[in-house]
């Protein structure tokens, strides 16, 4: 794939990103698109943020990428790592049904917690919003 067709397609998931539906994201101190995390990450250690993202389920953690494409090349540098505050409400099987869709995420955001073996830029931890966003 064409790196004009990436970029096209990461600006059209940031763009998505931007229209906020319901209560989600209603605690959350910021609504903003997840470049804005990878990029900066320590300007919004410990705020509360509400993110749009490709997910990607794994036992070892989960995590949420800018775009599908982005998470086709496994690139944690363009990515988030997630936490959940409350395990049992987040359970492995809820977790699953969310892999590889594209998922509103509400939680604290940290720059220190680097995820999976120190790859990631950040992680949203405390996650107390895991939705479904758009068509999956």
């Amino acid at each position: 794939m064409s790196d004009s067709l990436l970029c096209r397609r990461a600006a059209l998931t940031l763009l998505g990103s931007l229209f906020w539906a319901g209560n989600v994201g209603a605690q959350a101190d910021l609504q903003l698109s997840l470049v804005n995390l990878i990029a900066t990450p320590e300007r919004f250690n410990g705020q509360r943020v509400f993110v749009v993202g490709f997910m990607h389920y794994a036992l070892t953690g989960d995590s949420i990428y800018l775009s599908r494409d982005l998470y086709d090349s496994r690139d944690p540098t363009n990515a988030i790592w997630l936490e959940y505050r409350n395990p049992e409400e987040f359970s492995p099987l809820f977790r699953s049904g969310f892999d590889k869709k594209y998922v509103a995420v509400e939680g604290r955001f940290t720059s220190m917690h680097h995820g999976h073996m120190g790859r990631f830029p950040g992680a949203v931890e405390d996650v107390t919003v895991l939705r479904a966003w758009g068509r999956n």
